[in-house]
């Protein structure tokens, strides 16, 4: 296939509720998703039940496009230790089915078929340490303006209109490195399950 197009963030869109319903009473947690203090965000025992999802909105008055947004607590696990023994923001993950509902992984040489059948992606919005919990962007818009490392680029191939699936590819060493062993591509066949589209990108 063809060589990672970079996309800007602002065009990128993963479908709302693949992980389940927005927990009830759940709300933005204490010094954000994307905590450094280990409150809640990268920590060994998990500080919200794996699952949770919460909902925010973005109103376009910020730098992220107005929209909807997720974000899912759930366990990394399975870095691609060839080359990183850590990820950093905006890593695609897919569930693991070797392990728990709630676990995902950015390697492809675990048992991720499930992810693909289910359209379940999840994309890090830090570093994570493999077996640590924390928060994951798992649909809607980009949720840039609650989390400022996801604003920029991500590596996927398609283009405005275009419908995309999850993909295991085999990028060159220079962008494995950066995006781990997952991105998507777009749909090219009826049994491909869809994650997500890519508008036009915002001024």
């Amino acid at each position: 296939m063809a060589e990672a197009t970079v996309l800007d963030d602002k065009a990128l869109f993963l479908y709302l509720g693949r992980w389940g319903s927005p927990t009830p009473n759940a709300a933005v947690p204490k010094n954000g998703f994307a905590e450094t203090g280990g409150l809640h965000h990268n920590v060994a025992a998990a500080a919200y039940r794996p699952g949770t999802v919460v909902s925010v909105y973005q109103d376009g008055s910020g730098t992220g496009r107005r929209g909807w947004s997720e974000f899912t607590y759930l366990q990394f696990n399975d870095s691609e230790t060839t080359l990183t023994t850590t990820v950093v923001a905006k890593n695609m993950c897919l569930h693991d089915v070797l392990l728990d509902p709630y676990s995902v992984t950015t390697d492809k040489e675990g048992d991720v078929a499930d992810a693909v059948v289910s359209g379940q992606v999840a994309y890090t919005i830090s570093a994570m340490t493999s077996q640590y919990y924390g928060w994951f962007w798992t649909g809607g818009v980009v949720p840039v303006d609650y989390v400022a490392a996801l604003n920029g680029s991500f590596a996927g191939v398609g283009t405005a209109g275009d419908v995309i699936i999850p993909i295991a590819t085999a990028w060159d060493a220079t962008t494995l490195a950066l995006y781990n062993d997952f991105s998507f591509t777009t749909i090219t066949a009826v049994t491909d399950v869809a994650i997500g589209w890519v508008g036009a990108t915002a001024a």
